[in-house]
This record gives C-alpha cells, sequence and structure tokens, in this order.
C-alpha cells in the first residue's frame, strides 16, 4: 500500500513537546507526516516543515507583523495560509489526512482549516473543546473530536490519548477498503427530526425503490446548513425539505438554527424542492433555558434532558408560512404540501399536552388554527407560478400523506426544471 501522508496543524509556540510526541506516534505506525505551523504570535525551534514564517507567506503576510493585530485577525491569516498549503498537497495528490490537537484557540484554527476539505479526507482533532458545544468546530463537516480530559501536557494519561488518536487516524487511513460503486440513481436531499421520521423515511423507502438516492439530514441547526451546503457541493437533482423548524427557531430565537440561508440552495441551483412544513409546531431551547421573555403563557415539552420543544402559536406559524413562501419565490419549480391533521408525532388530534414554565400542565400540543395560521401566512406570500400549494387531510406521519408527497416529487423531479425548458424552447 502506498505511503499515507497525514498533514499536522498545531500551535508549536505552546505544545511543542506534544507535536514532537504525536508525530513519533503516526510515523510508528507507518504514516508519513508534515507538520504545519500555526503558531500565531511566537516562532520556536521545534522542526516543521511549513514554519509559522511559510503559512503567513502562504497568506500573503509576513509572520513578524502578526504580532501587532489581535488574535482573531491573526488566526484568520494562519487559517487562510494553512488551507492554501494543504491546497497545494491535495492537487498533489500528498494529503490523505488532516490531523490537530489543542485546547481553545488552537482547536478552532485546525477546525476552520479542516473545513474547507471535503467530507470523506479524514479530519481528526483531540481537544479539550470536544467536551463542550462542538457544534461550532464540527460545523457541516466530518470532523473527529477526541476529549482530551485534560490539558495536552505530556503525561502517562494524555501520552494514551494521543497514542489512541494517532491510531484512529491509523485506522481510517490504512484498511484497505474496497472501492463502493456510486449508486446508479439521482441523488435528493431530504430533511428530518425523530417526531418527522416516520413519513421521511416512508418517502425514502418509497423513492429509493425507483430512481432515487436519498442523504437524509438532521435539522438541529448544524444538518440545516450541511443540506444547504451538499445541495450545492454534490449533484443533487432535487430537495425534499420535509422538516423546517429550523426557518421558525432563525425567527424566534430557538438554537435549532440554521441562519438566514436556509430553503436557498434548491433556487441558487435552479433544481426543484418540494416543501412540507413538518416540525413547525414548535422551536428548540437548551434544557430548560427557556428564554425570559417566553415565560408566561407558553406550552412546553421536555424532549429529553438537552431539548426542549416551544409550542409555536397561530401568529407565528403565519410569519413562518410567510416566510416559507419568500424562501421559495426564487425557485424555478416548488410545492408545499400541508399535511392538515398535524405537523410531527406530538401535534396529532389526541395527542400530548404540553406544560407551563412551572410544570403544570397546559392546552393540548394538537393546534388546528395554528395549522390554518401557516396556511394563511403561505397563501397570503407564495408566487403561484413557481409555488403550488397541496393540501392534504392527513397527518404528516400517515402512509397516506408520504405516499402523496412521493407523487407530487416524482412529477416534478422527473421533468426539466421550468427554468431549463423555457431555455430548451419547451
Amino acid at each position: 500500500m502506498p505511503e499515507k501522508c497525514v498533514a499536522v496543524l498545531g500551535t508549536l509556540d505552546t505544545k511543542g513537546p506534544e507535536y514532537e510526541y504525536l508525530l513519533g506516534r503516526l510515523r510508528a505506525l507507518g504514516l508519513k507526516t508534515v507538520m504545519l505551523d500555526i503558531s500565531c504570535r511566537t516562532a520556536t525551534d521545534w522542526p516543521a516543515e511549513c514554519s509559522c514564517h511559510d503559512i503567513a507567506a502562504a497568506a500573503g503576510h509576513a509572520f513578524t507583523a502578526l504580532s501587532a493585530l489581535n488574535k482573531t485577525e491573526a488566526g484568520k491569516i494562519m487559517v487562510q495560509g494553512a488551507t492554501a498549503l494543504l491546497r497545494q498537497m491535495e492537487m498533489q495528490g500528498n494529503l490523505d489526512g488532516i490531523m490537530a490537537m489543542g485546547g481553545a484557540n488552537g482547536s478552532l484554527l485546525a477546525c476552520e482549516v479542516m473545513k474547507a476539505f471535503p467530507i470523506g479526507l479524514p479530519k481528526l482533532v483531540v481537544s479539550v473543546m470536544a467536551a463542550g458545544d462542538p457544534r461550532a468546530n464540527a460545523g457541516t463537516k466530518d470532523i473527529v473530536l477526541i476529549n482530551s480530559v485534560m490539558d495536552l501536557c505530556l503525561n502517562r494519561v494524555t501520552q494514551k490519548i494521543i497514542d489512541n488518536a494517532a491510531a484512529a487516524m491509523a485506522g481510517m487511513l490504512g484498511l484497505a477498503l474496497p472501492a463502493v460503486k456510486p449508486a446508479e440513481k439521482k441523488l435528493v436531499a431530504a430533511s428530518m427530526l425523530g417526531l418527522t421520521q416516520d413519513c421521511v423515511i416512508g418517502l425514502k423507502q418509497q423513492l429509493e425503490a425507483t430512481d432515487f438516492e436519498v442523504m437524509v439530514f438532521h435539522t438541529n441547526g448544524i444538518g440545516g446548513r450541511a443540506l444547504e451546503e451538499q445541495v450545492l457541493e454534490t449533484d443533487t437533482c432535487a430537495v425534499l425539505d420535509i422538516t423546517i423548524n429550523e426557518i421558525g427557531n432563525h425567527l424566534l430565537g430557538g438554537v435549532f438554527d440554521a441562519g438566514p440561508g436556509r430553503l436557498e440552495a434548491a433556487a441558487a441551483k435552479g433544481i426543484p424542492v418540494v416543501v412540507v412544513p413538518g416540525a413547525v409546531d414548535f422551536v428548540n431551547f437548551w434544557g430548560k433555558n427557556i428564554p425570559a421573555r417566553f415565560a408566561q403563557g407558553r406550552s412546553f415539552i421536555y424532549h429529553n434532558a438537552q431539548n426542549t420543544l416551544m409550542r409555536t402559536s397561530p401568529d407565528e406559524n403565519f410569519q413562518i408560512g410567510r416566510q416559507v413562501a419568500a424562501k421559495l419565490s426564487g425557485t424555478a419549480e416548488s410545492a408545499v404540501v400541508v399535511p392538515l391533521r398535524g405537523f410531527s408525532g406530538n401535534d396529532r388530534q389526541g395527542g400530548p399536552r404540553g406544560v407551563d414554565a412551572s410544570g403544570a400542565p397546559a392546552d393540548p400540543w394538537y393546534n388546528p388554527a395554528a395549522t390554518a395560521a401557516f396556511l394563511a401566512g403561505l397563501k397570503q406570500a407564495v408566487e403561484p407560478a413557481r409555488t403550488s400549494i397541496v393540501k392534504v387531510d392527513a397527518h404528516i406521519n400517515d402512509r397516506g400523506f408520504y405516499t402523496q408527497v412521493a407523487e407530487i416529487f416524482r412529477q416534478m423531479a422527473g421533468k426539466p426544471a421550468r427554468h431549463m425548458r423555457a431555455q430548451a424552447g419547451v
């Protein structure tokens, strides 16, 4: 097997001995290493194939000038330079994996570099930050975070953690797996949460029995951003956006916020999209950390110890409907399929009751007025020439509902997008 090359990103001004140890362990496992020193303040004598001076120069800066900048600005330059040098290695066929160790700053810099490289290229970081919220560091890429437990000063415990991390990288690079032939099917992006899973998995099974392969994204904020990125970066032919709770989270300040670009990639790419208002009956907060403005008159379900759902009101669902219509106004062709008997596993007749902020029983979660308000907001702002609205007298997770969605999707995905047909004179 050809020798595999691991690029190692690290701040040698603070972690020189630790990186010397890691490099030795990777080489002992039969891997070639290239050390990139992403220190932002001080040049050191620790050996590196790409010194901090080299990395700053690759970004068009002199390293000596970085000391006059704040840490954030200096870090951006080092990320830019390291990314440029790794791009060169990638083009030359000399980049098989990327690895790093660090505290808060070193982890952030390394992860920002790793995010520039495609899913599938092994990426691994040993970090004290892995025990916190990893969402900002891992983002929408397949970065493996290993909890360092303590600061990475060398001792018998951290040496074992580094050994395990090196072995993990070697395992990712050393397994001689046979190549898998890509499916000769059309690629589709879909969105899901556990409360819309029956619908999405049912759709997936029906579509994959024919001409489609379905990528499913978990709409927890990061997942929606990943969906939008992958639609643009892959040969995705259409989008099945079944679960759009991230829109409400963005509007109301929930934690499952995918940012302002949600529901925009399909329009930018000119591919058809079918939207279902899955999970717009709630927004998400961590644990019991409910903002004070929502402390009175609201209904909650404690989905688990980490995830609290807050019921959206009719007025909020009206605004969400308008927002969805605005997002779809730029599409070549789109459809919104509305399940009139509820938008999630909780939102159904005879379903659970919520509780108020004190834990006392509140109204039933099922709220037909909120469903009607979403539809009213959608109708008020929709562009009929681009977006059709289909009402179905069923619950989102009913087989009859997702079978109808599948049929609508097949009709749209089986023909050229409207703007493409216009260009062709059809």
